[in-house]
C-alpha cells in the first residue's frame, strides 16, 4: 500500500507540475483504485471539478482512502473548502457517498462542517437524506449544527421536523432510516413541539424526549448552538 501511494503521489505531482501529463483516471489506474477511476470519469463527464486537483481529491474521498486524501492535500495544499462547479464541497460528496473515514480526514484538515450548497444543503442534511447513519453520527459528534438551519427556500427550519416530515422523492431512502436518524438528532439536542412529528416518532417507536445520562445531557448542551 505504501509503495502504491508513493507511486501515485509521484505521478500526481509530475502531472500537476507538467500541465497534466496524466489525467486523473490514468493516475488512479497506476494507484490501483478502480472505484476512484470510475468516479473521476463521472466527474469529468459532468464537469463537476474545476481542475485535476479537485478531481483527484474527490476520487480519493469516494474510495474512503485517508492516505491518498492526506497525500493529495499535503502535496499541493489544495483548498478543501473550495466549491465544486455544482457549489458542493468535497465534504458534501463524502456525506453523499457515506465515506466516513474520508469525512473524518477532511474535518481533521479543516473542512467546514456546516457549509451549504444548493437549497441550503449542509453535509449533515445530505447524509440524512442518503440514510448514512454512520456519517450522521460522525457529523453530529464533530459539531454539525442542528439549530439555525435553513430550508430549501431559505426559510427557518426545525431540523427534526424537516427531516421527519419530508415526503418528496428525495426522502425515500431517508424514510427507511428515520428512527435511527431521529434518535441521533434527539440525542444531540434536537427538539420539536410539532404534533405531526411527535405522532410519527411514536409510530416509529422513538421515545421523545430520550432518557439520557449525564454525559449525553452535557453533549447535547455543548453542541450545535
Amino acid at each position: 500500500m505504501k509503495n502504491r501511494l508513493k507511486i501515485f503521489l509521484f505521478c500526481f505531482f509530475v502531472a500537476v507540475e507538467l500541465n497534466a501529463m496524466f489525467s486523473p483516471r490514468d493516475l488512479f489506474i497506476l494507484g490501483g483504485l478502480p472505484k476512484a477511476m470510475k468516479i473521476v470519469a463521472a466527474l469529468e463527464a459532468k464537469k463537476t471539478c474545476f481542475d485535476h486537483l479537485q478531481a483527484a481529491l474527490c476520487a480519493a474521498v469516494a474510495e474512503n482512502n485517508t492516505a491518498y486524501i492526506q497525500g493529495i492535500i499535503d502535496l499541493k495544499g489544495i483548498d478543501i473548502n473550495a466549491p465544486l462547479s455544482n457549489q458542493a464541497t468535497v465534504l458534501h460528496l463524502a456525506a453523499l457517498w457515506g465515506t466516513t473515514k474520508a469525512a473524518a480526514a477532511l474535518l481533521d484538515r479543516g473542512a467546514d462542517i456546516n457549509v451549504e450548497c444548493g437549497k441550503n444543503l449542509t453535509p449533515l442534511i445530505m447524509a440524512m437524506l442518503e440514510g448514512h447513519i454512520g456519517m450522521v453520527e460522525l457529523l453530529l459528534e464533530r459539531g454539525a449544527k442542528i439549530r439555525g438551519v435553513k430550508g430549501p427556500q431559505g426559510e427557518d427550519m426545525n431540523i427534526l421536523d424537516g427531516i421527519m416530515l419530508m415526503e418528496d422523492e428525495a426522502a425515500e431512502v431517508l424514510q427507511q432510516k428515520q428512527s435511527e436518524i431521529a434518535v441521533a438528532l434527539i440525542r444531540y439536542g434536537a427538539k420539536t413541539q410539532a404534533p405531526e412529528t411527535l405522532k410519527l416518532l411514536t409510530t416509529l417507536g422513538v421515545q421523545y424526549p430520550l432518557e439520557v445520562d449525564h454525559n449525553d445531557a452535557e453533549l447535547a448542551q455543548d453542541h450545535h448552538e
